[in-house]
């Protein structure tokens, strides 16, 4: 669940970090953009979930309910 596309340079910049660490940051710098953003990537938004104090095993579970909703919406024809 926590595999995707990013352009070279994104991708260096995070490197290894846990997304607990990076996507606060994120969400910082998008401000108010974050959770239109963030949902745009089947990331939960960030005024409903608390990157800062999350585990990433809360983090997965979290992106496992909005990609289980989606599939869940795709299969049932929507």
């Amino acid at each position: 669940l926590n595999i995707c596309l990013l352009p070279a340079m994104a991708n260096q910049k995070i490197s290894d970090q846990d997304p607990t660490q990076y996507l606060p940051k994120l969400q910082r710098d998008l401000a108010e953009q974050a959770d239109a953003i963030f949902a745009s990537n089947m990331l939960p938004k960030p005024s409903l979930f608390a990157y800062q104090k999350a585990t990433y095993d809360e983090f997965l579970a979290e992106r496992l309910k909005l990609m289980h909703g989606l599939v869940s919406h795709l299969c049932d024809g929507g």
